[in-house]
């Protein structure tokens, strides 16, 4: 049997992810290629493994929960609260080495917010502890 007939429901889904460019700039250039050449691969009946195909319907899956409408008021709730701390970091007036390390965290977590919808425990945690270093940094 052929990719193409096989897997046809997979090869439909990754077009659909592909093709929003909304999404697709939230991706690591890497993530983005693989995903590119896993649908080459599926199109062009190119040998594919079960790990292909699980990883395959993980990415199928996160874009699903992208565009529901209670993940993207969390989604924007949290880019909201992580801008703010980015403001914070900006008024407390800390050494240019430590306000680049922090500004780092913060944009890693931006990232993982734009594209899981959510951060784990620990990066929450750690921006919560963040938030409160800032204000009594900024409100003695």
């Amino acid at each position: 049997m052929r990719n193409k007939e096989r897997y046809n429901k997979e090869i439909k889904s990754l077009r659909k992810l592909l093709a929003d460019n909304q999404y697709t700039r939230t991706l690591s250039t890497t993530y983005h290629g693989f995903l590119n050449d896993m649908h080459m691969k599926l199109i062009g009946d190119g040998n594919v493994t079960p790990k292909m195909i699980k990883s395959i319907e993980t990415a199928i899956h996160c874009y699903g929960n992208y565009n529901r409408p209670d993940i993207k008021i969390q989604r924007d709730n949290m880019l909201a609260k992580i801008t703010k701390l980015k403001y914070l970091l900006s008024q407390c007036g800390y050494t240019q080495q430590y306000e680049r390390e922090k500004m780092e965290f913060l944009d890693s977590i931006t990232s993982r917010a734009h594209s899981r919808g959510n951060l784990t425990p620990k990066q929450a945690k750690y921006a919560n502890n963040l938030y409160k270093q800032f204000n009594k940094r900024i409100l003695p």
